[in-house]
């Protein structure tokens, strides 16, 4: 826990530590007021709204872009509470498993808290009924590496996996692809080449050594371990107990697999290429998964909801109609 408040953008939201942050809804039967209300004409939406929102946000995402999502789910579900995780550059390459045991234990507590909710009011966390539940949505390979790293270390702590009742995949999951992580991890640098060169030298020197060789040697990446992470189906009560399914080792489910998942991508996404995401959905759909592919024609990197928003949360809320 920490007394440093929230930036400015996320002033409604209480801060957990540095990544993690919480918006309780001041009056659950009363819409609360946002700007997103000036961008567009959503009434909320009909049937039992989630009783938590997830938000994983792509790696050093500002405050400010951050806030147009949680704005327009505060108006969309005003009575649901949300739980943001951030990301940042050093969650993937500078985490040792006791620091991030801590990073994530403010949200696995706030998952427990609503679980213990969800269970007094009569409803089994593993089959729930008709009522609300948790609605996951995250962005970019940094955000759904947040819900993945969340959904370990519930598991480690419950023996269950996280009890999403459905996600949202924006932008994700990509593959580790040498000249798209450099790409990724240069936007947003200082264009003078004597700033710009030097870390783009030491990103590279980064991927290699975190990423590239390691997957060369048959070894797990952050990158495969995600996608390994959202489409493990296997049942067990420890975190990364295998079972065999032929010659292959499936790896424990630590996101519970009934939920439906909506991909949502684009053609043009320069840092996560739509085939690494296509194909990972098809995986998905062969395992039994419930999958909706929403594509968007010439939009850029989690830029989807800005060029047409109403599709976007009609994506949003559609896979949350059919929860599960």
């Amino acid at each position: 826990m920490t007394n440093k408040g929230p930036p400015a953008e996320l002033r409604s939201f209480k801060r957990l530590n540095h990544k993690t942050y919480l918006w309780t809804p001041p009056n659950a039967t009363e819409n609360n007021s946002s700007s997103a209300t000036n961008q567009t004409s959503f009434p909320n939406a009909a049937g039992a709204p989630p009783d938590l929102v997830l938000i994983g946000s792509w790696m050093n995402a500002s405050p400010r872009h951050i806030a147009k999502f949680t704005e327009y789910y505060q108006l969309i579900y005003p009575s649901s509470p949300i739980l943001l995780l951030t990301s940042s550059t050093t969650d993937f390459f500078f985490n040792t498993s006791r620091k991030e045991t801590a990073d994530y234990a403010p949200g696995v507590a706030i998952v427990c808290a609503y679980i213990d909710q969800w269970s007094a009011s009569g409803q089994d966390h593993s089959t729930p009924g008709e009522g609300g539940g948790l609605l996951v949505h995250g962005f970019s390979n940094g955000g759904g590496g947040q819900v993945a790293f969340l959904a370990e270390h519930y598991k480690a702590a419950t023996g269950h996996p996280l009890p999403a009742r459905a996600v949202i995949l924006d932008s994700l999951p990509g593959r580790s692809r040498f000249l798209v992580g450099i790409r990724t991890l240069s936007f947003g640098l200082p264009k003078a080449w004597y700033v710009r060169w030097p870390l783009q030298l030491a990103f590279a020197v980064l991927l290699a050594v975190f990423f590239q060789i390691p997957h060369a040697l048959g070894r797990q990446t952050l990158a495969t371990r995600l996608r390994d992470d959202l489409n493990a189906v296997a049942s067990g009560p420890r975190l990364g107990e295998v079972k065999e399914n032929g010659n292959r080792k499936e790896k424990e489910a630590v996101i519970r697999k009934e939920a439906p998942r909506c991909y949502i991508y684009s053609d043009l996404d320069e840092f996560i290429l739509d085939h690494d995401i296509e194909d990972h959905a098809d995986e998905a759909d062969a395992k039994g998964l419930k999958v909706k592919k929403v594509k968007f024609m010439g939009t850029k990197h989690v830029e989807h909801m800005r060029t047409d928003p109403e599709r976007y949360w009609g994506a949003v809320k559609g896979i949350w109609d059919v929860r599960a």
